[in-house]
């Protein structure tokens, strides 16, 4: 399997995910998403009565996506068919929610008969967004 397009060297707990595109130049298709690099697991030590917690590594490096046409395609036309790539790294959740939803309006995917996409599900508020996402916003998406 090959490697996401802009694939990051190292990840660390500040970089909670990213939002990426999957293609298929072949099939003519393509899809937006996002996708976590950790996932946050509660364990229980034996004879303990609290858990804790734990971020462990999610299986981003090998995702294509939660899509089930998206998916079977994979599974009909093999993985070297679609390349993935990473469109940008996000520091939030609500700044990663925020971008995948800003790249499928721009993109149009609802209208688009070649997008993988068939919904598109946000919702985020003005808390959650940090100054520094909009900051970030403000020079890098236009």
């Amino acid at each position: 399997m090959k490697p996401w397009i802009n694939e990051p060297e190292k990840i660390t707990l500040e970089k909670i995910g990213f939002v990426y595109e999957i293609v298929s130049k072949d099939l003519g298709k393509y899809y937006i998403g996002q996708k976590k690099f950790w996932l946050k697991r509660k364990t229980k030590k034996k004879g303990e009565k609290r858990y804790s917690h734990r971020c462990v590594e999610s299986n981003w490096r090998t995702y294509f996506g939660s899509n089930i046409k998206l998916l079977a395609d994979v599974e009909k036309y093999g993985h070297d068919v679609f390349q993935r790539k990473i469109l940008r790294i996000c520091y939030s959740k609500a700044y990663m929610n925020y971008l995948e939803t800003k790249f499928q309006f721009d993109l149009g995917v609802l209208f688009d008969k070649n997008s993988y996409n068939k919904i598109i599900n946000c919702r985020i508020t003005q808390k959650q967004l940090k100054k520094e996402d909009y900051r970030y916003m403000k020079y890098k998406d236009r």
